[in-house]
């Protein structure tokens, strides 16, 4: 998608290297005692959305309530009718065109669309020109003749994709770091090992390291963010199942792939609930042997694939890559295990938190 380009998103690296910047510094102020890592990753990935789609700083490590946050959260979590209503569509597509019911609020709309026309004005005023997401989203809007509503539109997808499912997965490699310190001191040797050959670790870098991205892979697996995928049929079509039997999926069915389930399968995968990055090595065939297996799908797959894993891996790959260089990461006994994931959540969030004890490097 011309969106989400390797360029686009090169381009906008020193916004996320600015945005690591603040998060280490928060760290360091707030750390007295354990830090909790949801909350944390959540912060860095609305900046870092921020910053990178509408150009402005949502100060979310310096406000306590950043109102493009609480915009957000209002978006995630729906009203119990907003709720009902698209259950009832999912069972009955043909509902949507007799009831119909907007799936952002009204205040949110008016919340974003303002966002978007502050954040153009501010361009102009200051004639600033960056091959960016909203430079893409103006050339969209010219060419196509799109009203700001429509745009703003595309921006809150851009932001629901970059901020909730990605600082889901940042936290959650956290976790599994600090409960297996082999693997974060394989990491950190690889980081280290990457700034004494290079000075500093590049956007071309932060995707050339092998184990950084194995780390990445297994945390998608065994933790995805999103639990389901939803998905409606387009052609009719007969499955075989293991025991031999054959379903036929109709032409216009939704169905529910539960990607949970295939990533914890024993018959995929060996020992699914252990954390093993050395299962996307390159001699075990990497990402790829499991992919084309189709059984590794923390992003989709196909032409209806999340367009924005790139840009997602990298805001990712980024904060881990800059809280695991400069912090020894420690389990902590307050986090509730096993962990339980959030009933009512569209993401595999965890009830309570996830709580880890930070001791500075030298």
């Amino acid at each position: 998608t011309p969106a989400f380009t390797p360029a686009r998103i090169k381009t906008l690296f020193p916004v996320i290297e600015d945005v690591c910047t603040r998060l280490n510094d928060y760290v360091k102020t707030n750390n007295k005692d354990a830090l909790e890592v949801r909350e944390l990753c959540a912060k860095y990935a609305t900046d870092v959305v921020s910053s990178s789609i509408f150009g402005v700083d949502a100060q979310s490590f310096t406000t306590e309530k950043p109102a493009i946050r609480e915009m957000g959260i209002k978006l995630m979590n729906p009203s119990f009718s907003a709720i009902l209503y698209f259950i009832l569509i999912e069972i009955l597509p043909f509902m949507h065109k007799i009831i119909k019911m907007p799936f952002v609020p009204k205040e949110v709309e008016t919340f974003f669309v303002n966002l978007m026309r502050d954040a153009v004005a501010l361009r102009k005023k200051n004639k600033i020109e960056r091959v960016d997401f909203l430079h893409y989203l103006l050339e969209l809007k010219e060419k196509k003749g799109l009203a700001d509503v429509d745009i703003a539109a595309h921006a809150v997808t851009f932001f629901l994709d970059g901020f909730e499912t990605s600082s889901v997965a940042m936290s959650y490699a956290l976790y599994e770091l600090a409960r297996n310190p082999e693997v974060q001191d394989k990491l950190r040797e690889e980081i280290r090992e990457t700034e004494r050959e290079h000075g500093k670790i590049t956007f071309e870098h932060l995707h050339e390291m092998p184990y950084l991205e194995q780390v990445m892979m297994e945390t998608l697996r065994r933790r995805s963010p999103a639990l389901l995928l939803s998905k409606k049929c387009t052609e009719s079509c007969e499955l075989e199942l293991i025991e031999g039997e054959k379903k036929t999926i109709d032409k216009d069915m939704c169905i529910m792939i539960p990607i949970y389930s295939i990533h914890l399968d024993p018959l995929y995968y060996e020992n699914p609930l252990e954390f093993n990055p050395e299962r996307f090595s390159p001699e075990c065939g990497g990402t790829k042997f499991y992919r084309e297996k189709g059984v590794f799908i923390p992003f989709g797959d196909g032409p209806r694939a999340c367009l924005g894993q790139k840009f997602a891996l990298t805001q990712v790959k980024a904060g881990i890559v800059d809280i695991i260089r400069n912090y020894q990461l420690f389990p902590n006994s307050k986090t509730q295990e096993p962990l339980l994931v959030a009933p009512g959540e569209f993401t595999s969030a965890p009830v309570g938190g996830l709580l880890l004890n930070f001791k500075e490097l030298s």
